[in-house]
């Protein structure tokens, strides 16, 4: 399913005990959360044991406004 990056976090979570993969690699809880805040919408798979994360929409940085870039 697709979440927007809050509901995302809510979903990683609340799933403490099952395996997290993002694209491929196994990653803590932690790793998951920064991995979000990154897309403003990702795709998540849960199956009975892991949780699969893909980033859907990448947040785009501009460098345009920075005071020291």
């Amino acid at each position: 399913m697709e979440f927007s990056t809050p509901d995302a976090i809510r979903q990683i979570r609340s799933n403490r005990q099952q395996k997290i993969m993002i694209d491929g690699h196994s990653k803590c809880q932690l790793e998951a959360m920064t991995f979000a805040i990154n897309y403003h919408r990702l795709h998540i798979i849960k199956t009975h044991d892991s949780l699969t994360i893909t980033g859907a929409v990448p947040v785009i940085r501009n460098d345009k406004f920075l005071i020291n870039p």
